[in-house]
């Protein structure tokens, strides 16, 4: 059932996003709540996972673990706020999932083995500021990413930013994660 309601609203979203392109699927976060000169793309899937095995599995179990997501069923969205000499985007994601606090769990466990495996790379957000249920890590492999997850009912919600030459963000993840959590809180009330 939760699946046919996600792939349902899917289908609503996407026909909206053809007739009009800055339009972002609902259960996520809008626009104007990133940046009006922000960019809006299509993605379906978390972007740009990073390098080390053990975090890329945990993310693909929390994208796919509930088994092939249809592109109608991905609620997903990216704003590019810069390209060029300075690249800089936001993404943000809702996976419909079983056990949205064992997915983190399996995936805070994940960063902390990256994190002893690549310390000059990966680094654990600890704890996530707003969201104690949070969990959310750093990655400095090419450019620099910061990426937060956090668990609903039946979802996890992400939000990740990355710049290509600082850590110096326009936007943190968990300044916008407030508004893409209760963004997504309105999937999580259709679902249940």
């Amino acid at each position: 059932m939760r699946r046919t309601t996600s792939a349902l609203l899917a289908v609503s979203v996407l026909s909206v996003l053809a007739g009009c392109g800055s339009q972002t699927p609902e259960g996520t976060l809008t626009k104007d709540q990133v940046s009006d000169e922000a960019k809006v793309e299509e993605v379906n899937r978390i972007k740009h996972q990073v390098f080390c095995p053990e975090i890329e599995a945990a993310e693909d179990e929390i994208m796919f673990g509930q088994g092939e997501t249809s592109e109608e069923e991905v609620v997903a969205t990216s704003f590019v706020l810069g390209e060029g000499k300075t690249t800089e985007w936001v993404d943000n994601s809702v996976w419909e999932v079983s056990d949205p606090k064992g997915e983190l769990a399996e995936l805070e466990d994940a960063i902390d083995a990256c994190a002893k495996e690549y310390p000059e790379y990966i680094a654990p957000i600890d704890p996530v500021q707003g969201f104690p249920d949070g969990v959310g890590y750093t990655s400095r492999e090419s450019g620099f990413l910061r990426r937060v997850f956090v668990p609903l009912e039946s979802y996890v919600v992400v939000v990740g930013v990355y710049r290509s030459d600082s850590d110096e963000f326009t936007v943190k993840p968990e300044d916008l994660m407030k508004d893409a959590v209760a963004a997504a809180k309105k999937l999580d009330a259709k679902s249940t």
